[in-house]
């Protein structure tokens, strides 16, 4: 068992607050490595919005195109998908 003076010298209340703020901090680097994605892919390119706009215009097939066009739409949802986690834990701690 952890000792609670340990605890309490890290700054948690109890092991839940501890183990709380653990995945917290987690779920905070996979925000960061998807913001991380989605600013390498907006490097030198136009809008996502744009991107997306391009991809349904296209009438051939663009393999360069598709795979932006869905890594960048993949990035987006796992960005929104992690904020959505902590605002729960956040939610929950409180």
């Amino acid at each position: 068992m952890i000792d609670s003076d340990l605890l309490h010298g890290l700054g948690y209340e109890d092991l839940r607050s501890a183990g709380k703020e653990s995945i917290a901090l987690e779920i905070m680097g996979a925000i960061g490595a998807c913001r991380e994605r989605i600013e390498t892919l907006e490097a030198g390119c136009e809008s996502f919005e744009e991107l997306e706009r391009r991809y349904h215009a296209e009438g051939k097939e663009d393999f360069d195109l598709d795979d932006r066009c869905l890594a960048w739409r993949a990035a987006r949802e796992q960005l929104d998908y992690w904020r959505k986690q902590l605002k729960k834990l956040r939610v929950d701690v409180a």
